[in-house]
């Protein structure tokens, strides 16, 4: 059996044909589950795209356990029987509003005349359908809510409408992603996406909800069978608001902003820290990210890190001690030598950290896991993990010196610790200090097992060695593609082919996310244990 782009032998069973005149080596399909259910984000933003529905929905169905990763695991995406519950008291509640009063003529293809209801009922099954399925009905699916809207339909044709929306709503089609394949392309191990399911994945990918027309007629049209076409219709998606929206939600997750507000202060230590601090907080960070990936920024991995700007208002300016700006809203400062990028904006220092003091220890394990993609080892079993108590007299780092003494602790701390203690000189909300405990803050750290390791001092020392790394270029890489499929493991050829992308953009993130739904993989899965093709 031949190796991944090797010549010669039997390709191995889960590699992809290569695309027509493409050289180089060859992917394997991604391990991607067939069905996976939409996350809780997904059903909203895709019912509000569907309905027209722009009520906060988010409270309807249970939250998603992302655990300690940065997206939910596919396969923690199931049905429950309390989640089937509540997914049916939603589709109801949505269907009603849906058809209520001129709601339903938003709705339909055609106008129900005397007589002529059934006619546009079959119509809307069809025109609605291949929507909530995200692909054209088939006979039988469109015989069998041909029989719900019946059924409904004794009542008035209105009714009709609402118990077909219902029965939609819950069907698999829609509440799972599935992705079954199709026969042209699809060889032994690897099953090619149809081109409405191709369609469905970067929609998904790129915006968290359903395809527009527009992609719809580009699978339909087959603009989708080469990356070229495929690459077109990721830069659309990303220019329009949804993928803005998704640019912004993916770093939010990557970066753990999402938990600020969940990340309560102690008043007594910090009482200026309440719900419009935070919400300064959050705009502070959803400004920068939107400034660097948008129309007029350069979107690279670099700027993240190295940028000397961010945005404030009059509370945010405090903590930074500049001058405040005019008016009431946020606007770009540049900031103060001592810091750089976003590892060092009050927002992400204060998403890191405890609720009465600085952390070394969480500000460490962020950068170690969420930007060298390293996962500390577990601790031996029946550690009881706790951090050292404060001391009188004694700083921070003092207090973790015991780690790397406890040869029970210091496996893990020596990764995390020397890493965290750059950013001593700011405390839980990000505000910056030279002294504590009376003494002056030493803020020299170190990286270890990396390919930048070394001794620096401080966090804009910390992040120009980051921004150089290939470690964090690939870090960058693998989140991307867990983003876009679920973990995967490592596929050499790919990160081949997406490094010399990332490099050739100048590590813009967009060119990375293009560079992903382009490749060989994005329109394969590897098949299943036992599956037939289709």
């Amino acid at each position: 059996m031949s190796t991944p782009g090797g010549g010669g032998g039997v390709r191995p069973p889960d590699l992809i044909p290569p695309t027509a005149g493409a050289a180089g080596c060859q992917e394997s399909a991604p391990a991607v589950v067939a069905a996976r259910r939409l996350t809780r984000d997904q059903y909203v933003a895709t019912v509000r795209d569907l309905l027209g529905d722009t009520r906060d929905l988010s409270d309807r169905l249970p939250a998603d356990d992302k655990g300690e990763e940065v997206f939910t695991s596919p396969e923690t995406l199931i049905v429950t029987p309390a989640w089937a519950d509540k997914a049916l008291s939603t589709a109801e509640d949505l269907a009603k509003a849906a058809t209520a009063g001129a709601h339903l003529g938003t709705l339909l293809p055609c106008q129900p005349s005397a007589g002529q209801e059934a006619v546009c009922a079959g119509q809307f099954i069809k025109a609605f359908g291949k929507r909530t399925f995200r692909r054209p009905l088939s006979d039988d699916e469109i015989g069998g809510l041909t029989k719900v809207y019946e059924a409904g339909a004794a009542d008035s044709f209105g009714r009709g409408i609402e118990m077909v929306i219902t029965a939609v709503l819950q069907a698999p089609s829609f509440l799972y992603r599935l992705e079954l394949g199709q026969k042209a392309g699809s060889v032994p191990g690897a099953i090619k996406l149809s081109a409405y399911e191709l369609a469905a994945r970067l929609s998904y990918f790129a915006w968290g909800t359903m395809p527009d027309e527009a992609l719809f007629s580009a699978a339909e049209a087959g603009r989708l069978d080469t990356p070229e076409g495929i690459g077109q219709e990721v830069d659309r998606l990303l220019k329009d608001p949804r993928g803005k929206a998704m640019l912004l939600a993916f770093h939010q997750r990557w970066f753990g902003i999402d938990t600020l507000a969940e990340n309560g202060k102690d008043v007594a230590v910090y009482p200026q820290f309440d719900e419009k601090l935070v919400a300064s907080m959050e705009g502070e960070f959803n400004a920068f990210i939107s400034d660097a990936m948008g129309a007029s920024g350069d979107g690279k991995l670099e700027t993240l890190l190295l940028s000397d700007r961010t945005f404030v208002d009059g509370a945010l300016a405090g903590l930074y001690g500049v001058t405040p700006p005019g008016g009431t809203g946020l606007a770009p400062v540049t900031l103060p030598s001592t810091r750089k990028g976003l590892l060092s904006t009050v927002s992400v220092l204060s998403t890191h950290t405890l609720s009465d003091s600085s952390a070394a220890i969480h500000r460490g394990k962020f950068i170690r896991e969420r930007l060298l993609c390293t996962v500390p080892p577990d601790p031996p079993a029946g550690l009881i993990v706790m951090p050292p108590e404060p001391k009188a007299g004694l700083t921070t780092r003092e207090r973790l010196g015991q780690h790397t003494m406890d040869p029970a602790c210091s496996g893990c701390h020596t990764m995390m610790d020397p890493i965290g203690f750059a950013f001593e000189n700011f405390d839980g909300i990000g505000r910056y200090r030279t002294m504590e405990q009376g003494k002056k803050i030493d803020a020299s750290g170190s990286l270890s097992a990396t390919d930048v390791d070394g001794a620096f001092v401080g966090p804009v020392e910390l992040a120009q060695k980051l921004a150089g790394s290939n470690q964090v270029r690939a870090c960058v890489m693998t989140t991307l593609l867990s983003f876009a499929q679920g973990p995967q493991p490592a596929d050499a050829c790919l990160m081949k082919k997406l490094n010399q992308a990332f490099d050739d953009s100048g590590h813009d993130v967009r060119a990375l996310i293009v560079a992903i739904a382009k490749s060989d993989s994005f329109r394969y899965r590897r098949q299943l244990q036992g599956e037939v093709l289709p």
